[in-house]
């Protein structure tokens, strides 16, 4: 009997395009010895730019060392709810750290992390792209302890927010911008 591949979160919509992202990281650094943000594979035999495609370089780097242990669906899923887990996780701390009690924090997050938003765009398959606003939290938590403290080490935790957000997906990069 043929064994059943293994599922990804939500419909497959956009998450085969995702599973393609993860592959073709790691493809085009081991085996092409080449940028993962250029493929011949798409649109042969001119090939593509990737640098402004729905990517999600964080993704792939992280995807790059966890696919000799873990399957692409594996990877895919972990990283969709590890956005959910974190969006979560930056809205505690933010009510936490504004005079929220510890219960009050703790449902505020969980609120964010399995909202409506993130219910609907988990079961419509559309995936990492639009659920990497999870990460928009964790950046704004970095911001307001900048404004707060005003101690360079916590301005380098917001650069690596915004490193981070802007890996997750492009296009919250200027979302970030209107929060500076």
């Amino acid at each position: 009997t043929a064994e059943a591949e293994p599922a990804v979160a939500g419909q497959i919509g956009d998450a085969s395009l995702w599973l393609w992202n993860l592959w073709y990281f790691r493809y085009a650094v081991t085996t092409l010895h080449s940028s993962p943000l250029w493929t011949d594979l798409q649109y042969w035999p001119y090939g593509a730019n990737l640098l402004l495609h729905a990517y999600g370089l964080t993704y792939g780097f992280l995807g790059f060392f966890l696919q000799p242990f873990l399957s692409l669906p594996a990877i895919f899923n972990l990283f969709v709810l590890s956005t959910m887990i974190l969006g979560g996780f930056g809205i505690f701390v933010i009510a936490w750290e504004w005079g929220a009690g510890w219960g009050a924090s703790f449902v505020a997050g969980c609120v964010f992390a399995f909202s409506p938003e993130s219910h609907l765009l988990f079961t419509q398959g559309i995936t990492l792209d639009h659920m990497s606003i999870q990460t928009l939290p964790l950046f704004l938590w970095t911001m307001l302890r900048v404004m707060r403290t005003r101690r360079p080490v916590d301005a380098l935790l917001a650069a690596l927010a915004l490193t981070v957000t802007w890996g997750c997906d492009y296009y919250f990069f200027p979302v970030c911008a209107v929060l500076i």
